[in-house]
């Protein structure tokens, strides 16, 4: 069987669009398919290092912040820590006009090289000499904690309130302390 010249020129197109096809699914399409699993892979990949680094610098920050902290203000004795706590609740009440009434020294827990110790608190006060207080309490040379805070009204629909709370601090135990 002759073919003529447009006959010939039909079966080489038809050839060449198989052949392009049959390129398209064995090459082509599988390998934008692993493109695209690449291009999402090197997303996640990504983003996961730029959160490790996040990580990273927010620790390096954090043991900046805890060496600048501990130096020369987290002793390694229990009473020159509550002296220190003690003191510094004494002049937050002075200049806040807060009327410590009762102040009772309290242990706490011992762990990981650290032990806790602080005061029981009872006070006199408004709502704004209460907010004023417990704002300038936080202090960036002392590491203090509020254990708990209680408030009591002493008249309803007066600003006479009496507060309870708990302030600790931290102290290193020594190696003896620690062995115990």
């Amino acid at each position: 069987m002759k073919l003529n010249h447009r006959e010939k020129m039909i079966a080489l197109g038809v050839g060449l669009i198989l052949a392009l096809f049959v390129l398209d699914q064995l090459l082509l399409s599988p390998m934008f398919v692993r493109l695209a699993t690449a291009d999402d892979s090197i997303a996640r990949d990504s983003q996961t290092l730029e959160q490790s680094n996040g990580m990273k610098r927010n620790g390096d920050l954090a043991d900046v912040r805890w060496r600048k902290m501990s130096e020369g203000h987290i002793g390694t004795d229990a009473s020159a820590a509550q002296s220190q706590l003690l003191n510094h609740m004494n002049e937050v009440a002075r200049n806040t006009g807060v009327n410590l009434t009762s102040i009772k020294p309290e242990h706490g827990e011992k762990a990981q090289g650290f032990a806790r110790t602080g005061f029981r608190a009872s006070a006199n006060v408004t709502m704004s000499t209460l907010v004023s207080f417990l704002l300038r309490l936080e202090s960036p040379d002392l590491p203090i904690r509020v254990t708990d805070l209680q408030i009591k009204s002493n008249k309803p629909g007066v600003d006479d309130l009496t507060v309870d709370l708990g302030i600790s601090t931290i102290y290193k135990l020594s190696a003896a302390e620690e062995a115990k």
